[in-house]
């Protein structure tokens, strides 16, 4: 059975992550995930609960210096990641739309960071 991807959209700050969830295809699902704690345990606590033996977990995230230490362990963990300080922002989108944004955008060619 082929993998599927599911891209994980990330809003990171200092105190909190937004995330959004955007499902391979071109007219696959978005939706929001919820607020998460701005850390590396809360991160790894939403790789465990999206993990399935039949996805592939896609990242993408827009953050300053805050999302360092989520680069290197998701870069760690082998995910396919894609992001920076203001990755792929556009106009006035924010917060839960900017990153479902994202998650869409960067769905079909996100490939991993070295």
């Amino acid at each position: 059975m082929a993998k599927r991807s599911m891209f994980v959209g990330m809003d990171v700050h200092k105190e909190s992550i937004d995330v959004s969830l955007a499902e391979e295809g071109r007219d696959g699902e978005v939706r929001r995930y919820g607020v998460i704690p701005g850390d590396v345990e809360a991160v790894a606590k939403v790789v465990r609960a999206l993990r399935a033996p039949n996805r592939r977990l896609r990242f993408v995230y827009e953050a300053g210096p805050c999302g360092f230490g989520i680069h290197r362990y998701l870069t760690g963990q082998g995910r396919g990641l894609r992001g920076g300080p203001r990755a792929c922002r556009s106009g006035a989108a924010t917060g839960s739309r900017l990153i479902g944004e994202m998650a869409t955008r960067w769905r079909g060619c996100i490939a991993p960071v070295s």
